[in-house]
């Protein structure tokens, strides 16, 4: 790590005591901000913008900046700044594309690998957050659906899955923030879980595509009533049905 001011290697050291750095701390604030979407696709943001508003040193907030870059979830602005990386119907098309391919195979896999009852208390939790905090029940969300691909007996299919639902998680916060009134949740889990307590994988696999599918209606439908709208090689018709290029 390049040197600071005194302040900042204090900060730097005594981070470092107790098993973290000044940088590590930058960089979760920050990404944790970017994927919450309480720093908005696409909005353009500075050094020290966030420096003042996470009262963490330069030095850690531009290696944060750094890190968060290579991760592609901000875009340098020569001169200017960083942008946070928009959110676009092209984005929404690759990620649930690859995973109506990834998550119907691990559901097959899984059946009869899997604790069903296990399943329902993860299911259990994650409906009673939902209610009180959509964007904390996230991280049960996806220890519902990696279940599945870590008993699916394939290590290479589980780290796939689990890169894949982390990347969908600042979707699934932009969802539901425009999500439609009507749109409902509540049958997701559960129809998962009866399917892999039949102990037939085809059930299973239909299953957990139609949810893949639902689940990017939702994405689309947000993108379609934000300001997010940034990929003009991506055309409505084709975002508005979710299997249109399927």
């Amino acid at each position: 790590m390049r040197g600071g001011t005194g302040l900042e290697a204090n900060g730097r050291a005594h981070a470092g005591e107790t098993g973290g750095s000044l940088a590590d701390e930058a960089y979760a604030r920050i990404r944790r901000r970017i994927v919450g979407c309480d720093l908005a696709p696409g909005e353009q943001v500075t050094e020290g913008q966030l420096v003042e508003t996470h009262g963490i040193g330069k030095t850690p907030v531009r290696e944060a900046l750094q890190r968060l870059a290579q991760e592609g979830l901000v875009q340098p602005i020569r001169r200017h700044g960083y942008r946070v990386a928009p959110i676009t119907l092209r984005d929404v098309r690759d990620l649930f594309g690859l995973r109506l391919i990834i998550e119907p195979a691990a559901a097959e896999l899984a059946v009869g690998r899997l604790d069903v009852d296990h399943l329902r208390d993860i299911q259990a939790r994650y409906a009673a957050c939902l209610l009180v905090d959509p964007t904390g029940a996230f991280p049960l969300n996806t220890a519902f659906h990696l279940a599945s691909a870590q008993h699916s007996g394939n290590a290479r299919l589980a780290r796939t899955m689990a890169q894949l639902l982390s990347d969908s998680e600042r979707l699934y916060n932009l969802g539901f923030r425009f999500r439609s009134p009507e749109f409902q949740f509540a049958h997701w889990h559960e129809e998962l879980i009866e399917a892999f307590a039949s102990g037939d994988p085809r059930r299973a696999r239909d299953c957990a595509a139609a949810q893949v599918v639902d689940a990017q209606r939702m994405v689309v439908e947000a993108l379609l009533h934000s300001p997010t709208l940034l990929d003009a090689d991506v055309t409505l018709a084709g975002a508005e049905d979710p299997n249109s290029r399927r």
